[in-house]
């Protein structure tokens, strides 16, 4: 009896483990970004405006927020931040930054198409995602088709 309780009381620690493991591995919406940037890769961004690009905002709770907006490039930075409404109103985001924002501007690597991550007082993380310019899927081999067991 005590040896089917331990057995009992064992399964029921690791099924309540699992659960619990599979509710904190949520893909966030930048994560998923992230991802997709890293497999494919991402053309250049330029200076000038950019419409349709996602803002990601992950707050210390675990919970990601990604909005649509438009932004401003200049030097390879980002200058203005556009939050979009769903009437397509847009309102200007003006994060405060946890450091002055020459030291902790919103960078744009070549290449990346995610920009470097803003830190803010209340270590809410902002990253911008140029979702345009995501290059596309690489091309795949078309599988051949298996002989039909009849056929031989």
């Amino acid at each position: 009896m005590k040896y089917f309780l331990a057995l009992f009381m064992g399964f029921t620690f690791a099924g309540i483990q699992a659960q619990t493991q599979s509710e904190t591995t949520v893909h966030t919406c930048f994560s998923q970004w992230s991802t997709a940037f890293n497999a494919r890769g991402s053309e250049d961004v330029s200076d000038g405006w950019h419409e349709g690009v996602i803002v990601s905002i992950r707050y210390s709770t675990g919970k990601n927020d990604c909005l649509m907006g438009k932004v401003q490039v200049k030097d390879g930075k980002i200058e203005t931040i556009y939050l979009k409404y769903v009437d397509n109103k847009n309102e200007q985001y003006r994060p405060e930054a946890k450091k002055n924002i020459n030291d902790n501007a919103l960078k744009i690597s070549p290449g990346s198409g995610i920009s470097s991550t803003l830190r803010l007082n209340d270590d809410t993380l902002v990253n911008i995602i140029f979702k345009d310019k995501l290059k596309p899927k690489k091309k795949s081999y078309q599988q051949a088709p298996l002989p039909d067991l009849d056929d031989l």
